[in-house]
């Protein structure tokens, strides 16, 4: 919904979104759509949601004429549709320059994206707590339409903007899921890490889903998670679980020759 009218009053004119400090950005605002606007800096094209924005400054004294877009501007009318028309593509969404993500944008479904990154593998992001989003300019269909939805798996990045495409998988791999909760249910039993909305960082295997909250537990511990903050969730790769129960199951045993061997004789 729109609800920050005086934004239309602002489009081909010169602003600061939010004023002070790192999420701060300078530009022209080139567009308004229903609960997001398109900002255009040195940097390309910022997408703002309405919701989460904090202040705009226009910068009325700065000389210069501004004239139209040259390129072209997305006519997408939801935040929520502008990320899905993404897919296939590579995209920036950031809550904060310290928890941004940038990858390719391989699902979108009304409470997440799913990405490959390059650093974290495949990760789903909550689209409803994503500050920004940026298109990363320059960038190729990266494979013909029937292998696009495809799992990373085959796909080897080279920098931030290519990739070489190795053997395609033969089917998808990732979870086809309506929402959040839907998302969670399916990742029962697994082994997760869960960023939230304040930066806390969880890990552990996901137990319990409910309409709110969802149970992870780790060491005898168990944690439980608003479900409206969960800012990420990613998979923990079955290698790295697998080492962890090995090393927990080898405990007892290594415990046992130590004790034997201090009760061995000096000679």
């Amino acid at each position: 919904m729109k609800n920050l009218t005086f934004l239309d009053n602002l489009i081909n004119k010169r602003v600061i979104v939010h004023q002070s400090g790192p999420a701060s950005k300078r530009g022209i605002l080139r567009a308004v759509q229903s609960d997001y606007f398109v900002l255009e800096t040195k940097d390309g094209l910022f997408f703002y949601q309405m919701k989460h924005i904090g202040s705009i400054h226009e910068l009325a004294l700065e000389q210069g004429e501004v004239g139209e877009y040259e390129g072209t501007l997305p006519t997408e009318k939801t935040f929520y549709s502008l990320i899905k028309s993404y897919i296939n593509f590579h995209l920036k969404l950031s809550r904060t320059d310290s928890s941004s993500y940038s990858g390719l944008v391989l699902d979108v479904n009304k409470d997440f994206a799913l990405l490959a990154t390059r650093e974290e593998g495949k990760i789903y992001i909550n689209i409803n707590l994503v500050n920004s989003a940026t298109e990363i300019i320059n960038q190729q269909l990266l494979k013909e339409e029937e292998d696009l939805m495809e799992s990373p798996s085959g796909v080897t990045f080279i920098d931030d903007l290519t990739v070489e495409v190795k053997e395609q998988p033969k089917e998808v791999t990732h979870n086809t899921c309506n929402n959040m909760k839907e998302l969670c249910e399916s990742l029962v039993f697994t082994t997760v890490e869960i960023l939230n909305s304040l930066n806390e960082r969880v890990e552990g295997v996901l137990v319990g889903v409910d309409d709110s909250s969802i149970s992870i537990v780790k060491n005898n511990e168990v944690s439980r998670i608003i479900m409206n903050h969960i800012y990420t969730i990613k998979k923990i790769k079955q290698k790295e679980t697998e080492s962890k129960i090995e090393e927990c199951n080898q405990l007892p045993t290594l415990e046992a020759e130590k004790l034997e061997n201090n009760n061995k004789p000096a000679w």
